[in-house]
């Protein structure tokens, strides 16, 4: 039994934490459910828990089996929906219902022609098939008379409808089944719907042809086909819903704003704010199957149906009566109106005993419709039914935003009242709707026992084994009917998702094409993008399509522009090459060259927007490739092994379960068992087959988390907290001792009320398991093959999704509407109609603490916390202290003190920042114009707590011994792999994860050579199948023919030769001697000689490198290939066995499970305690690859190495580190490759387990997937933490080590094994003040894009920032900390401590010795440094590196001190150098002054929430448009921002004023006139200087050379004026003391980015000794 609450006396905590730590808990009722999983094990007493399991089993079997006939029912239902419901005729605007009608029409075709999973619908007898004419060489066409019923084909699994035969199928079923037959109407619904249902799907789904099925069905049921196309629709919608088929597409208008903006950065989005996300309870528009399955279960399956015609119309006359009744009164009901209409229908009185139920009238169940939610809420609202945990009164959203507008009233009761009453009158039908039924004038709309369901409710009970009349299994039945429902609503969700897709996707192919026709009249440029992709295809004998995306053409514009006038390609090739040294997302270097080299590209880049040429191309491609991704969703049907439902307990017409932890929680005579269990026992109603029975089972559970959360059970202190976890006693400031010194134990009260639902269940097993022991069932006996001995070793769980508290939060405190996620400037942002930026986010409020977060690279996490003081609070602060910089003054943007901490005697430097002026527009004083930074601080996770241990050589960190040198493993792979430039085993100190991470490298690089000797061989080949084309298919006829597609096939394939044969850092000897004797030899062939590469020689660039192979290719190795392809196919046989041979050396042997032997492992008392795996004796070990591999994975796995005696090498070798993680994904693509590697005999890969080779290398996925996980649920713990004001350490811990049975491990003596490790302790108690928010960056848009860089992609993809986001939501709902995102662009380009520009940097170190940077990448960067110095480059970081070079060297060879470090540029570095607005002092000029990089941009994410935006010091950048010739701010990004009204600036002298002159709109014939006039000019100004020289005038103020200089810059100006961008961001330093809102000079992005860097490295320069470059350090 449970013990009752002890009481507890408590501790107070620390009184300066007091007034931020009021208990903040659940005083509403608001809630939310979190998962846990619960191990199921059978009662302590049992013996034998198999015929438990074997019960379980067959629940879990009979579920499946009954939810799948039922799949079938809904599937033919949907397949017998009527046409005349995709009409919408009640949409007036034409425009919006066609779109409806178009979305509509798609639905129901894709639900005529439903795609199913093969397993349940392979042998289904209306599977598509296809008739094939021989006559007619495929579908039979209109005029043939030949029987073709014999000519069947079914589509094979995986293969879409064809659009003709889709065509011919959709006009069959319109016409045959649906009664459309005018032409017209056929023509608009093939024109619909052919482009979805031709849609690819995946390779494990087929298609049925549902409405033939329903048709044939129909027939069947004599004298009642006629009514099932009705009640289909009606079933559908009452257990789906009413927008089942109902499909919204967006208008094209909405597509084309939606398409990502290319020339101006995304605003924040504030859609969220000031809406509470989380649904009320029965607030549900949509149905949900569970609650919808007992009563239509009931109306189909039930008894009598006279009984239930009548009862479900006195219902609905009573509904009819409400709405007369509400529609009467005129005004608010009140409550005597209600009891009033009562007594007048004679109704009892309300029985109120159960506020969970509803009023007797509305439903004598007690369950839930529409109509019965609606009514209790109104009697709620009027104080007649007493609020519970599922109904508070308050307005459904839906209801408030309907007629919230309309409703005027004295008080919020009244208001709520009359909301939910016009919002029950909204669910009531009118008197002239209750003739809408089935069989008379009085039959409501719903289906009562229709002609075909007692066939349905046999066939179910046959393959169940649940008889008909077994009314104890009823509540199984209504389980799978409903679990049936939810499949294929989710089915139709994701089908509308797709399909609005696949519509937006087709609205910006048609935008694109229209855009190319008139941009490209003549078709030349399309014309050579087609065929340039279909040439580079071919080139890479690509699987699929290839064509060109948008980070091929990365710097299209700038590269363009720079070939602009130029005639030669070399020239252009050099132009080439400067644009890309100056940026990274520079595109594909291949595709400039070849635009560049072929003539017929011209029509592109001399084009005058040959950019937007290409990029509205690329668009096309886009779009066409989205529509062929996006695959029609299957339906899978329910299957006990492959794709299971899985039984749910607890709820709305589902099986109950009991917990024994929740009190008086206990089912009548259950059965015997688990008496000593205690609260970790449960009851499971399951059925008994034998007596048709269903009994209370008990079962016992195990969940370390869940007893964490929920707390004690003996002796506890119940309370209002969500959790009984460190952070909801943390948030709620409840002390973890009592008086007496000793642990409280808590126990939240929420889950444990009487009243309260939610304790509920699925019972599942692990997916794995459940294939495994397919092959041990016997599917027609449904008794088990082996007795279930295979199904004694599975696991059964359950899910657990109690109802938790929420807590108001601290930010209530501060604001009413400061919860999770409601803000508290909604109303405000749209009553000064705010957009984007300008919009209010946590601005304005004194006392506020925020925690602002910077998920890193480096380490986990970088956060900072600011807290906004009011202008009264923060002159009493500053009273007193030393100023350091900045001042309090309203154009001083920061403020730097010291003083003395009276705590510590220490001095503390405070960093302060103005958040806005002291006066708001309208002389209103700011609630909080500054900010203080209180604290800040790093998340590091395990593995970045401090570096990975060194790789052993011999001896690890501890001295102990170690027969492995890992440095030696990879240098050996490397040898093998015939690497000749590897220096793994040469560094020394290298980083183990460093090592790691190298080998994956060289494997793979490795793997790329071992492919290539593949694809020589089978080039070879004299029996070669065929050229491999796009998407596998082998072109048989090239090779025969030995025409130019086999040339260039051969071409390929000796390139490669070549590259194998002259690599500098590989061994390619055998690839040397196998060309001197098989090619040097034959006509136009040449000798491979070793090479001898000059290490002083600078690499070749890209361009230069595919200039030579290209060359290469084209003169030496194409006429080789010519004369291979002219002779006998037998003539390369020689070279085929050598090459296959090298090939299959390297390849190796493998090692199989048969290989190996799997002896008992016997304890001292005899018994088996597991078993040890071995290879059999005589059998050979794995070679070549698989022992490679096999070596790799174990070492890098952390599994075994061979001859390893110490037991601590698998340690500190990365943690949960990025780095880590990276490695292991690495790993996993690694064995990918090697699964799909080419091989002599099929160049394209041999996969093992189907194509997409699902299961190989699983464990080392699953093994990084676990680790991802931890990571992220470690990160969002520790930031919730810290937002909490609790903190901890890691700590070096011994912990013993255990065996597979958890026992501790022994060793040869005896004594107990420890291993140490780091572990990171939590503080119990809370060290600072609470957060009210949690500000992080808004990475919803940076996700793997194929516009970035493949490094950023493989970060992003093991950042997981998605992941942080969801379990920090979580976390911060719970504790009730408002989340807020906010966008980071340029949060690493500020200065948080003054708001100054600046740039990233790195401090590297300097040998003493040498006088040289130790940097590993120094000599590189130096190198490419110097090339551009001398080359004449301006590039002032150029300029710094070698100047410190040579400065470095200077003081050395003087004997002078070097410095030990010295700070660089560096993208990405890990410290920020601010750039200087004015000249450094004397005293400033020798310190180089930077801080924490990911620090510094924490810093600012959070000021981006905080500051003012009518507060002239946050606008350093203004999105900018054109108006009239001027800039002037972006309405959807500036609008509302009281410092910007005025703003408008133009073009003055490079950069932008508000004197400026206005650009006139110019037209392309202005352009031309201009050129003219120029070309004139110089023609006139040429000939004037052959006269001047000769008579020595001068040529400066010459009026033809003026004439010249004026003509060009209006051609300047007439340029700009046609090819400005429609947005831009301008630029200029912060300022507080503007006074004009568009004072001073604005840049554009380039050229303010340009300054700022000049700036910031000549600061750098001064430091360093160095002379500046620019002349003074100022604006211009």
């Amino acid at each position: 039994m449970m013990q009752p609450a002890r009481l507890r006396v408590r501790v107070p905590v620390r009184e300066q934490h007091q007034e931020d730590r009021q208990t903040t808990v659940a005083k509403s009722n608001n809630t939310t459910t979190r998962s846990y999983t619960l191990g199921l094990l059978s009662t302590s007493d049992t013996e034998d828990w198999l015929p438990l399991w074997k019960r379980l089993f067959k629940m879990h079997d009979a579920v499946c089996r009954g939810a799948r006939e039922y799949g079938e029912l809904y599937l033919n239902l949907r397949g017998g929906l009527g046409s005349s419901l995709a009409e919408n005729a009640k949409e007036k605007d034409a425009e919006r219902r066609r779109l409806l009608q178009r979305g509509a029409r798609r639905m129901l075709a894709l639900g005529w022609f439903s795609v199913e999973s093969v397993r349940g619908a392979e042998h289904h007898p209306f599977r598509v098939r296809e008739r094939v004419c021989t006559v007619c060489k495929g579908l039979p066409k209109p005029g043939c008379q030949r029987d073709h019923q014999d000519e069947v084909s079914e589509l094979k699994p995986g293969q879409s409808l064809p659009a003709e035969l889709a065509d011919r199928l959709l006009r069959e079923v319109l016409t045959d089944h649906k009664g459309v037959t005018k032409e017209g109407l056929l023509d608009e619904w093939t024109q619909d719907c052919v482009l979805a249902i031709t849609a690819q799907i995946r390779p494990d789904a087929v298609i049925v042809n549902r409405a033939a099925a329903f048709a044939d069905w129909q027939r069947s049921v004599v004298d009642h086909g006629a009514e099932m196309p009705e009640q289909a629709c009606r079933i559908l919608f009452a257990m789906c819903g009413d927008g089942f088929v109902s499909l919204t597409l967006p208008e094209e208008d909405a597509v084309r704003q939606d398409d990502d903006p290319e020339e101006s950065e995304s605003t924040v989005s504030d859609d969220a704010e000031g809406k509470d996300t989380s649904k009320p309870k029965g607030d549900v528009d949509d149905v949900e199957p569970s609650n919808a399955s007992r009563g239509v279960f009931g109306d189909l399956f039930g008894g009598d149906a006279a009984e239930k015609v009548s009862r479900a119309t006195r219902k609905q006359e009573f509904a009819i009566k409400v709405r007369e009744m509400l529609e009467g009164l005129h005004a608010p009901p009140t409550q005597e109106a209600v009891d009033e209409f009562r007594k007048r229908l004679g109704l009892p009185e309300l029985d109120t005993s159960k506020p969970d139920k509803y009023p007797k009238e509305v439903s004598s169940s007690g369950h839930p419709t529409a109509f019965a939610i609606r009514y209790r809420k109104l009697l709620v609202s009027l104080n007649l039914w007493p609020k519970s945990e599922e109904e508070s009164g308050q307005p459904r959203a839906p209801a408030v935003s309907k007629f919230g507008r309309r409703v005027e009233a004295k008080d919020e009761q009244s208001r709520n009242a009359h909301i939910n009453a016009m919002d029950l009158i909204d669910a009531c039908p009118k008197p002239n709707e209750l003739d809408n039924g089935l069989n008379d004038a009085s039959t409501p709309a719903r289906v009562f026992t229709p002609a075909w369901a007692p066939a349905l409710a046999d066939r179910v009970a046959a393959i169940t084994n649940m008889p008909v009349n077994a009314k104890p299994l009823n509540e199984f039945k209504r389980l799978m009917f409903a679990l049936a429902a939810r499949r294929i609503s989710q089915t139709q969700t994701w089908t509308k998702r797709n399909e609005a897709e696949r519509h937006k996707a087709a609205v910006k192919e048609d935008a694109a094409r229209k855009k190319l026709e008139e941009l490209d009249p003549d078709s030349l440029a399309r014309d050579w993008l087609t065929a340039y992709e279909a040439k580079r295809g071919d080139d890479s004998l690509a699987t699929m399509d290839f064509r060109i995306t948008r980070r091929m053409i990365g710097e299209c514009d700038a590269v363009f522009k720079a070939w602009r006038g130029v005639e030669s390609s070399e020239e252009r090739e050099k132009r080439t090459a400067s644009v890309q040294a100056k940026t990274e997302k520079f595109g594909d270097a291949r595709l400039y060259t070849d635009l560049s080299e072929d003539s017929a590209g011209a029509a592109i880049w001399r084009h005058e927007q040959g950019a937007e040429i290409v990029k509205q191309w690329v668009k096309l491609r886009q779009a066409q490739f989205d529509q062929q991704r996006l695959k029609i969703p299957r339906f899978c049907h329910p299957d006990t092994f492959h794709h299971p439902t899985w039984c749910e307990f607890g709820g709305v017409s589902k099986p109950k379960v009991w917990y024994a932890w929740k009190p008086d929680n206990k089912p009548q005579s259950p059965e015997p068992g688990g008496d000593a269990d205690g609260s970790r026992r449960l009851w499971m109603l399951l059925p008994d087959f034998g007596s048709e029975q269903a009994k209370a089972v008990p079962l016992r559970w195990r969940s370390k988390r869940l007893s964490k959360d929920l707390g004690g059970v003996k002796e506890y202190t119940e309370e209002s907290i969500p959790r009984a976890d460190r952070l909801s006693l943390a948030a709620a400031n409840l002390p973890r001792k009592d008086a007496e010194n000793k642990p409280i134990r808590y126990r939240p009260a929420h889950p444990f009320v009487k009243s309260k639902k939610g304790w509920n269940a699925r019972l599942q097993i692990d997916r794995d398991t459940l294939e495994r022991l397919e092959r041990y069932w016997d599917c027609e006996r449904r008794e088990w093959r082996d007795g279930g001995k295979h199904l004694r070793q599975c696991r059964w769980f359950i899910t657990f999704a109690p109802a938790l508290a929420v807590s108001v939060g601290p930010g209530c405190r501060l604001h009413s509407k400061l919860g999770w996620r409601s803000g508290p400037h909604a109303e405000l942002n749209k009553k000064q109609k705010r957009e984007g930026h300008a919009k209010l986010i946590l601005s304005r409020l004194a006392g506020l603490r925020v925690l602002s977060v910077d998920l890193g690279h480096r380490y986990a996490a970088s956060c900072v916390v600011w807290h906004t003081l009011a202008k009264a609070d923060f002159q009493k602060e500053v009273h007193g202290r030393t100023t350091l910089a900045g001042g309090t003054r309203e154009d001083s943007l920061y403020l730097l003190t010291r003083h003395q901490d009276p705590a510590t005697g220490k001095d503390r430097t405070t960093i302060y920042r103005r958040l806005g002026q002291d006066t708001l527009p309208g002389n209103v004083a700011h609630p909080a114009p500054w900010a203080r930074l209180d604290r800040q601080f790093l998340i590091k996770l395990q593995g970045e707590e401090k570096p990975a241990r060194a790789a052993s050589n011999g001896a690890m960190k501890d001295r102990s011994a170690s027969d492995t040198n890992e440095a030696e493993i990879v240098a050996n792979l490397a040898k093998c792999l015939g690497l000749s430039r590897d220096e793994s085993h040469v560094r020394s100190g290298r980083g183990v994860d460093e090592l790691m991470g190298r080998a994956v490298r060289i494997a793979t690089l490795g793997l790329q050579r071992h492919g290539r000797r593949a694809k020589i061989a089978y080039a070879f080949r004299p029996d070669c199948p065929g050229i491999p084309g796009v998407g596998g298919a082998l072109n048989a006829a090239a090779v025969s023919e030995r025409g130019e597609a086999y040339v260039r096939f051969l071409t390929g394939a000796l390139a490669d030769w070549h590259a194998l044969a002259t690599d500098t850092e590989w061994d390619g000897s055998h690839a040397r001697d196998l060309w001197n004797r098989h090619i040097a030899t034959l006509p136009r062939g040449f000798q491979i000689d070793s090479p001898s590469p000059n290490p002083d020689d600078a690499p070749p660039s890209r361009q230069q490198r595919r200039k030579i192979n290209d060359t290469l290719r084209d003169e030496k190795i194409q006429p080789i290939a010519r004369h291979l392809a002219s002779l006998p196919a037998s003539a390369t046989e020689e070279m085929h066995k050598e090459w296959a041979a090298r090939w299959s050396a390297d390849d190796g042997t493998e090692r199989t499970k048969d290989d190996f032997a799997h002896t008992p492992v016997v304890n001292a008392a005899g018994k088996v305690t597991g078993s040890s795996t071995s290879p059999k004796s005589g059998t050979q070990p794995a070679t070549g690859w698989h022992s490679h591999l096999r070596i790799l994975t174990d070492w890098l796995m952390g599994r075994r190495l061979p001859g390893q005696r110490s037991t601590r090498w698998n340690r500190y070798v990365g943690g949960l580190s990025l780095t880590r993680i990276a490695t292991m994904r690495s790993l996993y693509q690694l064995h990918k490759a090697f699964a799909m590697r080419p091989t002599p005999d099929k160049v394209q890969g041999a996969p093992k387990f189907g194509e997409s080779n699902t299961g190989i290398a699983q464990s080392i996925l699953d093994a990084m997937e676990t680790m991802r996980e931890q990571r992220v649920k470690q990160l969002a713990s520790r930031i919730a933490a810290g937002a909490l004001g609790l903190g901890g350490h890691w700590k070096q811990v011994r912990v013993p080590l255990r065996d597979k049975d958890g026992k501790p491990r022994r060793g040869e003596d005896g004594q107990a094994l420890f291993k140490t490790k780091a572990v990171w302790q939590e503080d119990q108690e809370a060290k600072h003040p609470t957060c009210h928010a949690v500000v992080i960056e808004n990475l919803r848009n940076y996700r793997p894009d194929e516009l970035q860089t493949r490094r950023e992609n493989k970060a992003l993809m093991s950042w997981s920032s998605g992941k942080v986001r969801k379990y920090l939501e979580e976390a911060c709902q719970l504790h009730g900390l408002h989340l807020r995102e906010v966008q980071p662009n340029y949060t690493s380009r500020q200065c948080s401590r003054t708001g100054v520009p600046g740039i990233r940097c790195t401090e590297v170190p300097v040998s003493p010795e040498t006088g040289k940077v130790t940097a590993y990448w120094w000599n590189k960067t130096l190198a490419a440094a110097k090339k551009k110095v001398d080359e004449g480059s301006e590039d002032s970081e150029a300029h710094l590196i070698v100047d410190l070079d040579r400065n470095l060297l200077a003081l050395k060879t003087k004997g002078e001190t070097l410095p030990k470090s010295v700070i660089v540029p560096r993208k990405g570095g890990d410290l920020f150098h601010a750039a200087p607005a004015s000249p450094p002092s004397v005293a400033e000029r020798r310190a180089v002054r930077t801080i924490q990089a990911d620090l510094n941009a924490a810093a600012n994410i959070g000021l981006r929430a905080i500051l003012d935006p009518d507060f002239a010091g946050k606008w350093w950048y203004i999105p900018a448009v054109v108006v009239n010739g001027r800039r002037v701010p972006a309405s959807k990004s500036c609008a509302g921002a009281a410092c910007l009204n005025g703003w408008s600036v133009a073009p003055d002298r490079g950069s932008f004023t508000n004197t400026g002159q206005a650009l006139i709109a110019s037209n392309n014939e202005d352009l031309a006139n201009a050129e003219a006039d120029v070309a004139a000019a110089k023609q006139a100004w040429d000939r004037e200087k052959k006269t001047l020289k000769k008579t020595g005038g001068d040529t400066k103020s010459h009026p033809f050379k003026l004439k010249l200089d004026a003509a060009k810059q209006t051609l300047a100006e007439i340029k700009k004026s046609t090819q400005q961008k429609e947005i831009i961001n301008l630029w200029q330093d912060p300022r507080a003391d503007r006074s004009k809102p568009d004072d001073g000079r604005w840049m554009e992005s380039g050229a303010y980015w340009g300054w700022v860097r000049r700036r910031a490295i000549d600061s750098l320069r001064l430091a360093y000794g160095l002379t500046p470059k620019l002349d003074q350090i100022v604006e211009g």
